[in-house]
């Protein structure tokens, strides 16, 4: 059985520990190819103007998967972390694609929403689970194998300092080894800040790190920096945050 995931939005966050999931398994992950002009003008297609453009793309992506899959996962993220909302976009986002790309398979669209509690959370997951396996010890089983999946992704960017796309790439490469290219011997060290959709999608950025790198410039960004320290400095900024 093949699972598709589209290449936005949360993909970048948290595609390790969903290919790890469905993986434990015995269900193949297919990742549409990246952006390309065909899948923006698709997307833009079928949706109405006042839809912010990454949304746009990732319907071109599930329109590029709906021959290629069984399944579509699409999560519809209320919140991951208490008290601590999605935006909208996240929340409705199963519905929006099933109405903008109806060519699409089944959706898988489990309620992740992190207010309602651990136990809604687990249930939540079993009953996606279900869908491939009644056996609970293997739902068990992918749970932890995913969890740790997380894990790794996250400290390997912190420890390697690696941005996600490398990551990903060291995670599923055969070698487990990738250039960081945060090396550089260049005097000049560029910051980039946004979300990980728009920072790792090449056509949404025109090439944007491989511009800069091609110059010399040594790039970090948020990826390298655990969330302890990132979770200080936003306190600094704002006393509570409620929204994501």
């Amino acid at each position: 059985m093949r699972v598709g995931i589209p290449r936005g939005l949360l993909y970048y966050h948290y595609l390790p520990m969903w290919k790890a999931f469905f993986n434990g398994l015995d269900a193949e992950v297919v990742v549409s190819p990246p952006t390309t002009k065909e899948m923006v003008t698709l997307g833009c297609s079928r949706v109405v103007g006042d839809i912010c453009l990454p949304v746009k793309v990732y319907c071109g992506h599930a329109f590029a998967l709906h021959d290629k899959c069984d399944y579509i996962f699409i999560p519809a993220v209320h919140s991951m972390q208490p008290e601590l909302y999605s935006c909208p976009k996240f929340i409705g986002l199963p519905d929006l694609v099933r109405a903008a790309v109806p060519e699409c398979p089944p959706v898988l669209d489990p309620d992740i929403d992190i207010n309602k509690g651990k136990r809604y959370f687990y249930e939540t997951v079993y009953r996606l689970g279900s869908v491939f396996t009644r056996d609970t010890s293997k739902i068990d089983s992918a749970i932890g194998k995913a969890m740790d999946a997380h894990r790794v992704y996250g400290a390997q960017m912190i420890r390697h300092g690696l941005d996600s796309p490398q990551a990903i790439e060291r995670m599923f490469s055969q070698c487990g080894e990738v250039d960081s290219d945060n090396h550089s011997a260049s005097d000049i060290t560029v910051a980039l800040i946004g979300h990980r959709y728009l920072l790792y999608d090449q056509h949404m950025n025109y090439r944007l790190q491989h511009r800069l790198r091609s110059m010399g410039v040594k790039l970090v960004s948020a990826d390298t920096v655990g969330r302890d320290e990132l979770l200080g400095a936003m306190s600094d900024l704002v006393e509570k945050q409620y929204w994501a």
